[in-house]
């Protein structure tokens, strides 16, 4: 997967390889190639439409000779083909920016990661129900003048 990023001060360009996995209705859909952010979703739709509570869920990010990080969601409810974005305290949408959806920021994370890494969505009773697991093989970063 070939992906572009713009970040506040520079645009990242790279290749990335994705795996994921989901069981039931919310899954990884997006990650950034900078590890800025993460996008989950609930995929149901029509006639199987279903709200989706996702207080008391949690994110697990792994990466190999780091310490595990967590984040736990508070009373948020995502709706049938609905989409929220989850930030890194690092690179933050601008108060003005339309990302397209909800977004939420974890300031306990720095990235959501860089090389190879593995974060999983678990429900309330602790079972996992998606992965994600990224490895960013090249990556370059042109810096982006200042334009006032």
């Amino acid at each position: 997967m070939l992906a572009h990023a713009q970040t506040k001060n520079s645009c990242v360009s790279g290749r990335m390889v994705l795996s994921r996995s989901a069981r039931g209705p919310v899954s990884f859909v997006e990650v950034s190639l900078d590890g800025s952010y993460i996008t989950i979703e609930n995929t149901t739709t029509a006639s199987k439409s279903k709200s989706v509570q996702l207080q008391g869920w949690s994110l697990r990010k792994k990466r190999k000779g780091q310490p595990d990080i967590l984040y736990k969601f508070g009373d948020y409810v995502l709706h049938p083909g609905a989409k929220l974005r989850i930030y890194g305290r690092w690179n933050t949408p601008a108060p003005q920016q339309d990302i397209g959806c909800d977004y939420i920021i974890n300031y306990d994370v720095f990235n959501w990661g860089f090389g190879t890494t593995a974060v999983y969505l678990y429900n309330e009773e602790h079972k996992e129900k998606a992965s994600l697991e990224s490895t960013v093989t090249s990556m370059t970063s042109v810096p982006v003048p200042f334009r006032p």
